[in-house]
């Protein structure tokens, strides 16, 4: 059995790179449960700010919305074809305020567009009622894959947060 030793907690440097992979990033994967329990995955176009807070929009009719209304609490995982990959867990909090809306539904198409040949929902924003959630992240973990090799007696996974 092989012990594992983890990076020094908050490590700036990864903390650096973290941030830099999520902002990078145009999708992660939501995990929502509904009220039962019952565990629901969906990717979704996501933007971010300096302190790992995520930003999506869903549609009002979508399980991932029903599920946050009855249990806020998320995760999501970021970083596929990246070096850094992230664990986020937090609270998904609906946004009200109509300029914050503006202000990520255009964040999200930016992000959106600057990917070739992807073509998201949130494209279509016309079909359907969409509503934009917030994450306040309560743990943000890291997996470091830059020197494409895992150090045997040490952790690839960081604590951010």
């Amino acid at each position: 059995m092989v012990k594992y030793m983890h990076m020094e907690h908050g490590n700036a440097e990864m903390k650096a790179r973290a941030l830099a992979s999520l902002k990078d990033a145009y999708f992660g994967v939501l995990a929502t449960a509904d009220a039962s329990g019952q565990p629901h995955a969906a990717a979704v176009v996501i933007t971010a700010d300096d302190d790992f807070t995520v930003y999506f929009m869903t549609r009002e009719t979508t399980t991932k919305h029903q599920d946050i209304t009855v249990r806020p609490e998320v995760a999501m995982t970021v970083g596929m074809n990246l070096l850094v990959y992230l664990q986020i867990r937090g609270v998904a909090e609906r946004l009200t305020d109509a300029d914050e809306v503006s202000e990520i539904t255009r964040r999200l198409a930016m992000t959106a567009s600057a990917v070739k040949d992807f073509w998201p929902p949130l494209a279509r924003l016309t079909s359907g009622k969409y509503v934009a959630y917030r994450i306040r992240p309560t743990s943000v973990k890291a997996m470091d894959m830059t020197d494409h090799y895992i150090h045997p007696g040490v952790s690839p996974i960081v604590t951010i947060i």
